[in-house]
């Protein structure tokens, strides 16, 4: 404490109050008072239980605590990005937990997403950084997981952003749906900010999409996309940064890797865990089990066996983790 007090209030200076808190490191602290750190810690934390008690008795401040979709699509692929460079399983359960509540209580039986959820209730039909988002962060579960759900809800989600905020005749994609208000002026957005926008979001997602599901339409809405935007971005790339993430990739060389496998064996897990220990950010990995994998992805002597696809060349398999990085690129990286 200072007899003057150490808190100010704007434009009068200090009061003569004092915000209390522990000036020193407690080993410090301690010392001065005569006291062992052991015997230092149940005082302050009496003293703390005391301050919280008071501060419990004054009027709350009020607290937004509205779910927004777009908002919950970014924290759902910053976590399960996360979960597959660190391998950490908390932030992949996080990510599942938050992708099945958003899917649950914002979506509605006809695949129409809502942008906000509070009190129980949703609202206001969402706009395109809410599908573009929730389906990268769809997109990012399915990989770190390969629970397939997670990709056809993806995918869903796209096609109904493309009927939805898809312009024909320019290309490109509106912010609000073809549902909205004529009232409301309807824009495009492609600028990156502090956020991505919902156009470069989608472009990126439709690239992956068209290789993970094989669906043609995905790329040629992607390359509509980059011929829309490409004057705009080319004036001012630094302003469409995670546009460009999307361009790179459809440059390429992407990559589209199939692994053929169960994912509780050791083969499957050596040969994800040497993919995900390298930074291949045009590649995608989708994950077949034996019994379901189809014509044409066996397993090599009943390892798991991986398929690598650079474009539209596909390489002969592998069950080796050295080759599968060759393939890649990463000759002598194991």
């Amino acid at each position: 404490m200072e007899t003057a007090g150490n808190f100010s209030e704007p434009g009068k200076g200090r009061t003569g109050k004092n915000i209390l808190h522990l000036a020193k490191p407690i080993e410090k602290a301690a010392a001065e008072s005569g006291l062992t750190v052991e015997a230092l810690i149940p005082k302050l934390a009496k003293i703390q239980k005391t301050l919280f008690n008071a501060r419990e008795k004054r009027f709350h401040p009020a607290k937004d605590d509205k779910i927004l979709t777009d908002w919950n699509g970014l924290m759902i692929a910053a976590l399960a990005r996360a979960s597959r460079v660190f391998g950490n399983q908390d932030y992949l359960r996080d990510a599942i937990k938050a992708a099945n509540f958003v899917l649950e209580k914002l979506k509605d039986a006809e695949g129409m997403l809502y942008h906000r959820y509070a009190k129980g209730e949703k609202a206001i039909h969402g706009f395109l950084d809410d599908y573009a988002f929730l389906a990268w962060g769809l997109l990012e579960v399915y990989e770190a997981s390969f629970d397939e759900k997670f990709l056809a809800e993806a995918v869903e989600l796209t096609d109904a952003m493309m009927k939805r905020f898809w312009d024909e005749k320019n290309g490109g994609f509106y912010f609000t749906s073809k549902e909205s208000s004529d009232a409301v002026p309807r824009r495009k957005e492609v600028y990156d900010g502090a956020l991505p926008s919902g156009n470069s979001v989608a472009l990126l997602n439709l690239l992956r999409l068209g290789l993970l599901s094989g669906n043609s339409g995905f790329a040629e809405m992607a390359g509509r996309m980059s011929e829309t935007f490409a004057g705009e971005i080319r004036e001012s790339p630094g302003a469409h940064t995670f546009f460009l993430i999307g361009v790179d990739f459809a440059i390429g060389p992407a990559y589209n890797v199939t692994v053929v496998g169960d994912l509780d064996e050791d083969s499957t897990k050596s040969m994800l865990a040497a993919l995900r220990g390298h930074y291949l950010p045009n590649l995608v990995i989708s994950l077949r089990p034996p019994a379901r994998a189809g014509l044409g992805f066996e397993k090599i002597e009943g390892k798991a066996t991986v398929y690598v696809c650079r474009g539209q060349t596909c390489l002969p398999p592998t069950n080796n983790v050295e080759k599968m990085l060759e393939l890649l690129g990463l000759e002598g990286k194991a």
